[in-house]
């Protein structure tokens, strides 16, 4: 054999050994692929198109009662259930009316919604604000004037009972208030200086602001002891027509005709301030009855001498803003 010969069976070597090398570098890199965890992506409209689709209507528009901002905005966060897997969605948009129906992103991508085809049907729940777990054990603030605008906000405790839907869906969910909202006008045009008003209570002592929640389309209660007062948060005041109006949510519940229902202070110009008690008349045999989804509108004058007149009582539906009546006494069970 000659010099050439031999030189081309040792290339034709090192060809084999080269490729056999590479050929191992490459398994050994997938198989660290592999080890790391590390997959193909998967095809982005696939993904996209097996993505249970979900959108929310109701509940929360007249919770924010700055006349403004009625709607859901972007970014409010809720929980969405599926049996013990609970996953955090997110308002896509605003709503376009009061009320109106917006639709809903994860808030991890990780963390989202699949249809696989051996599933026919699927059942969902939901709850605002964001928790992991169902409201069950609520508390709201006493002090309700102090408190940041979500905080107060948050409150408002809405749920979406389980709805089933088919295969791939949407997923419409309708959330129900699981609390009521109590607001009072207060006219001071007739008092004396016409002092404005500067702190407005609920109750005296005869409030109850915690208990254990069923959540559902109708709320179900179980409350703590009715011996608190909460003070209410201001939402608006028109000092040139002297109307202030205050707001507050609590759970809902009845409460003793003979009960203060508010303490309203009023401050002069040297600052001393004087406080008027409502406090249902013998002639209402009604007693104070606040059911969850409901909002109660006061509208009091104060007369010169600091008597409390009520002049109307509007019971409104929470949701729809619709008023179920209007009344000069306290409204009872029937509304």
């Amino acid at each position: 054999m000659n010099n050439r010969t031999n030189q081309t069976i040792s290339l034709i070597k090192d060809l084999r050994v080269l490729s056999t090398a590479v050929v191992a570098a490459g398994l050994l890199a997938a198989c660290s692929a592999d080890d790391a965890g590390v997959s193909p992506a998967p095809d982005s409209t696939e993904v996209t198109g097996d993505a249970v689709v979900f959108t929310i209507s109701t509940g929360r528009e007249t919770t924010r009662a700055f006349t403004t901002d009625n709607y859901w905005t972007i970014n409010d966060s809720m929980a969405i259930c599926e049996g013990a897997t609970v996953y955090k969605y997110k308002a896509n948009e605003e709503s376009s009316a009061s009320g109106g129906r917006v639709s809903l992103r994860p808030a991890v991508a990780e963390n989202t919604y699949f249809w696989s085809p051996e599933v026919t049907s699927r059942t969902f729940k939901a709850w605002y604000p964001w928790s992991p777990t169902a409201p069950s054990t609520v508390t709201v603030g006493t002090d309700q004037s102090a408190m940041e605008a979500n905080a107060y906000y948050n409150q408002d405790i809405l749920y979406a009972p389980d709805l089933t839907v088919g295969f791939k869906q949407p997923v419409d969910l309708s959330f129900y208030h699981q609390m009521c909202r109590i607001m009072v006008t207060v006219n001071t045009s007739a008092t004396k200086g016409q002092k404005p008003v500067t702190d407005i209570k609920l109750g005296n002592d005869n409030i109850a602001v915690s208990g254990t929640l069923t959540p559902g389309a109708s709320a179900g209660w179980t409350l703590d002891s009715q011996n608190s007062t909460v003070t209410m948060r201001k939402q608006s005041e028109n000092t040139s027509s002297h109307l202030y109006t205050y707001e507050c949510i609590i759970p809902p519940q009845s409460l003793a005709a003979s009960a203060t229902l508010f303490q309203i202070t009023t401050t002069d110009k040297n600052s001393a301030t004087t406080t008027s008690n409502y406090v249902p008349q013998s002639m209402y045999t009604d007693a104070p009855n606040f059911i969850a989804g409901h909002q109660y509108n006061y509208s009091i004058t104060l007369s010169a001498s600091g008597m409390v007149n009520i002049s109307t009582v509007q019971v409104y539906d929470w949701s729809t803003e619709y008023v179920t009546a209007e009344t000069a006494t306290i409204p009872d069970a029937g509304y």
